[in-house]
């Protein structure tokens, strides 16, 4: 794609125009007006609301002024014979800005430099038709990926511990979500996902992350119903040295460093980071350590109740080359390593986790012809996690120091190949191959009884996908995707294994080798619709599958309450989706609202499960599987931004999921609820940015949550309302920022809190109280 770069550049305020510039093609009536539009955009890709674009023809003086919508999108009718130069602007900031002339057949991108406190991780939501930025995340405070990703409406956070917030995307979490980290799997090695995949990847590194609410939205249609991509930062030409640190209440310290350099030819990056907090009061000043009740065996010990919640440090390397215009190759590697981190919701913690990704790549792309843009790529992530109880009253006085202990190891290769044509099709090939094991050691009268809790499992999955997306007249655009998956997964399993699936799903294994093939087809079509500038409609039904993965399917474990026990029979879940989307920007005001049902066959569920037969050593007349069972879900989110003057903005969103199910006790199904089903939440923000500083507050709220899973033993969660406050100043290349979170220490949990299975302690996790948040930046 031709690119164009001014000499002059804005004092502070950098973006990415993207235009796309076309003449109108034939409408069904007539021929139209020719028109122009485009979209204004930071260097990370996020739309830049209500700035200024100014339009006029050359060799003429008079202009015209365009104001992009909270997308950061513009459309303008063009005169007959004009040939559109462009100039744009924050809003307020006109200064000495050039025009440049573009060329209404080419597709164009204008590219100027970005400031300090707008060079942020961004998290952005894209719905069927297109992006939705979520600026207000820029300056947020938010201690790993998964609580930056949680401030788009629609996207809850499941805490655990001080850190490794797990998501929730309308509903759906865990495997349903996938987890993509520069459009590569990414998985963890914890049963009980101490270690979320988003996890293992520092903030230092990314560039932004995108949420996709729907299966349309998946990068080639892989996903059940959502998806989170991390994107990671590359270079800028030049030599790049950026260090940060910040520090905050409860012993929060992380600090950075990386340094980059890029040219037309090579280009190199480095860096190191650290997180490191200790424990955490909730707002009645009690440590989450201290909440569990006293006498109960996930209780802390007394001398463990003050001890470092979570201290992770990462490193990662990067080498690119481009030996010809429009060809790259690249080579990233990342090293994380964890020690001890503390999971007040689960009976153990973890003492050790080790990361290590690696990925090597090879793109073409190419301005003209049939063949646009190549790009192949593999890559490997390796994770070792181990957990014991040595922290808490059940470890008792083992000779161990611990009575129950776990060691998980994952290993995941992913391979894809993209293709992308002129005319709006790609179409791509995709391997991913994942080795997961896990042995449960448990200490009982001095005797230590190990078991395979996941016996060396095998996930191989295989895929071929096509996509289109093609204007179908001037403001119409249709969207379309097919995708074939196979995947085959397998364990190697002993005799005890097979009588714990035989006790709990009869048939569900036989004499051979325990293994399943699932063969599934997907797919997508969708329509946008801008009948005017200021308006833009959306509609698409989407169909995502996911075979069920090897801990759903092969997990078995003895222990002495309730057997934890997988299903090999479980069939893949299967999701059929209409997304319905309303967007409109004014000069002022912009308005994005989302909605979508959701009917899952199969839903892959977790549930409470009796002894269906006698099998030799299984004792237990109960315990936790998973079956299939049909779910639907439904809701909506909403972003409102009001633009008050020059420099004061106010944006509001809310988000409403709800959902049912048929009952069916037989198989475990005791209530019409679905489990984890995040209430009614929202927020509101008031930011006032003249430029070298800005302040904001913040309020955020959630409903009472009585829509339970009672199976499952979920309790209703009250309603709850806090207050942030964050500032920031700038000057030249240094930057501060503060921020106050919690400003009323008010005491709540949020109802994705409490973890059911398999090592669940049983008892809520409370919200951080008060807290205060420094932060420092130097970039060169």
């Amino acid at each position: 794609m031709p690119s164009l770069h001014p000499q002059s550049v804005l004092s502070r305020c950098t973006f990415t125009l993207s235009l796309g510039l076309a003449l109108a093609a034939g409408a069904l009536a007539g021929e139209p007006a020719p028109s122009l539009a485009g979209r204004v955009v930071d260097r990370s890709g996020d739309p830049v609301p209500a700035a200024v674009v100014r339009l006029r023809c050359a060799g003429e003086a008079a202009t015209t002024e365009l104001v992009a919508d909270r997308l950061g999108r513009f459309r303008a009718e063009l005169p007959a014979g004009c040939a559109p130069e462009l100039a744009v602007a924050l809003a307020g900031e006109r200064g000495d800005v050039p025009f440049v002339a573009v060329d209404p057949a080419s597709d164009l991108e204008l590219a100027v430099d970005v400031d300090l406190f707008r060079d942020r991780i961004d998290v952005q939501a894209t719905a069927v038709s297109d992006s939705v930025g979520s600026r207000e995340v820029r300056e947020s405070f938010a201690l790993d990926a998964g609580e930056a990703a949680a401030r788009v409406p629609g996207v809850s956070r499941l805490r655990k511990g001080g850190i490794a917030a797990d998501l929730v995307v309308r509903g759906l979490h865990g495997n349903d979500v996938t987890v993509l980290v520069d459009g590569h799997r990414l998985h963890g090695a914890c049963p009980n996902r101490m270690d979320p995949p988003a996890f293992h990847v520092d903030f230092a590194e990314i560039e932004r992350i995108d949420v996709a609410k729907s299966p349309a939205d998946a990068p080639g249609g892989g996903a059940l119903a959502s998806t989170v991509h991390i994107v990671t930062r590359r270079p800028e030409p030049g030599l790049h040295v950026d260090a940060q640190a910040t520090a905050g209440a409860f012993g929060y310290l992380a600090p950075s460093a990386s340094v980059s350099w890029a040219d037309a030819r090579w280009s190199a990056r480095a860096g190191w980071a650290m997180r490191r907090g200790d424990v955490y009061e909730d707002g009645d000043g009690q440590l989450f350590t201290a909440a569990l009740p006293a006498g109960s065996p996930a209780a802390y010990r007394d001398a463990a109740q003050e001890s470092r919640a979570f201290d992770i440090g990462t490193s990662w390397l990067g080498l690119a080359l481009t030996p010809t215009a429009g060809q790259r190759f690249e080579l990233d590697a990342t090293r994380q390593r964890a020690e001890s981190q503390l999971y007040p919701y689960l009976r153990m913690d973890a003492s050790r986790d080790d990361a290590d990704r690696a990925r090597l790549g090879w793109s073409l792309e190419r301005a003209a012809g049939r063949l646009r843009r190549v790009e192949a790529a593999v890559s490997r992530t390796a994770v070792r996690h181990d957990m014991d109880d040595r922290l808490r009253l059940s470890s008792g006085i083992s000779p161990f120091g611990w009575s129950m202990r776990s060691e998980a190891d994952s290993e995941t290769v992913d391979e894809r190949l993209v293709v992308e044509l002129a005319g709006g099709w790609s179409a791509g090939v995709e391997g991913w191959q994942r080795d997961w094991s896990v042995d449960t050691a448990m200490a009982m009268m001095g005797q230590l009884r190990i078991q395979p809790m996941l016996p060396d499992t095998e996930l191989d999955g295989t895929a071929a996908w096509v996509r289109l997306a093609r204007p179908l007249a001037d403001r119409v655009t249709l969207r379309g995707a097919a995708r074939f998956e196979r995947v085959e997964t397998g364990a190697r399993a002993g005799a005890a294994e097979r009588a714990l699936w035989a006790a709990y799903h009869p048939g569900s294994v036989g004499e051979g080798a325990v293994s399943r093939r699932d063969d599934e087809l997907s797919g997508q079509l969708g329509l946008a619709w801008q009948p005017t500038a200021a308006w833009e409609l959306t509609a698409g039904l989407a169909r995502g599958v996911r075979a069920p993965d090897p801990q759903e399917r092969f997990t078995a474990l003895r222990r002495a309450d309730a057997d934890w026990v997988g299903n090999p029979a479980l069939d893949p879940a299967i999701n059929d989706q209409l997304d319905l989307g309303v967007r409109w920007g004014g000069e002022r005001f912009s308005l994005d609202v989302d909605a979508f049902a959701s009917r899952l066959g199969d839903a892959i569920t977790v549930v409470e499960t009796a002894r269906a037969a006698m099998q030799p050593g299984v004792m237990n007349s109960r315990a936790r599987s998973w079956v299939n069972h049909d779910t639907r879900l439904w809701g909506a989110e909403g972003t409102a931004r009001w633009i008050l003057g020059r420099r004061t903005t106010l944006v509001a969103s809310a988000a409403w999921v709800d959902g049912a199910r048929d009952l069916d006790p037989a198989r475990g199904i005791v209530d019409r609820d679905p489990a984890e089903l995040p209430p009614l939440s929202g927020r509101l923000a008031l930011r006032y940015d003249p430029g070298p500083w800005f302040v904001e507050v913040e309020q955020s709220a959630a409903a009472r949550q009585s829509q339970v899973d009672s199976g499952l033993g979920e309790t209703p969660t009250p309603g709850w309302s806090i207050t942030d406050l964050r500032a920031g100043w700038q000057r030249g290349r240094l930057a501060l920022t503060a921020g106050v979170t919690n400003l009323f220490d008010r005491a709540y949990r949020e109802h994705l809190s409490y973890q059911r299975d398999p090592f669940r302690a049983g008892y809520p996790v409370a919200e951080p109280g008060r807290g205060f948040v420094l932060g420092v930046r130097l970039r060169t």
